[in-house]
């Protein structure tokens, strides 16, 4: 994940969601998913909302803040940020990437 390599406190960049906020009704009024994969799948996209909400705060605080990256605040956005984007890449500790991917494949 570039967030994890690049080291930028409050990138513009966010993660899409889109396809999961179009895809998962649709799914869900034709009862081709069941209870455990959205499960998975709103365990996930969760993260992820909680990642961009996290960008959110941290590009707001970079903005308004006067000394830039050297705002402590800032640095508690981006160490609970990296956190979250952690938990989002292949080989985390709660394997919720591979489940996803999982439930992905067998409904395409």
């Amino acid at each position: 994940m570039m967030y994890l390599k690049d080291n930028i406190m409050a990138p513009l960049y966010r993660l899409s969601v889109h396809a999961y906020e179009q895809c998962i009704p649709e799914l869900l009024i034709e009862g081709e998913i069941t209870g455990a994969e959205l499960d998975v799948l709103t365990s996930f996209f969760g993260q992820a909302m909680d990642f961009n909400r996290g960008l959110d705060m941290a590009q707001s605080r970079y903005e308004a803040s006067i000394i830039g990256e050297t705002d402590p605040v800032l640095k508690q956005i981006y160490v609970r940020n990296q956190l979250y984007a952690k938990k989002l890449i292949p080989g985390n500790e709660e394997e919720v990437f591979s489940a996803v991917n999982d439930v992905i494949a067998k409904h395409t």
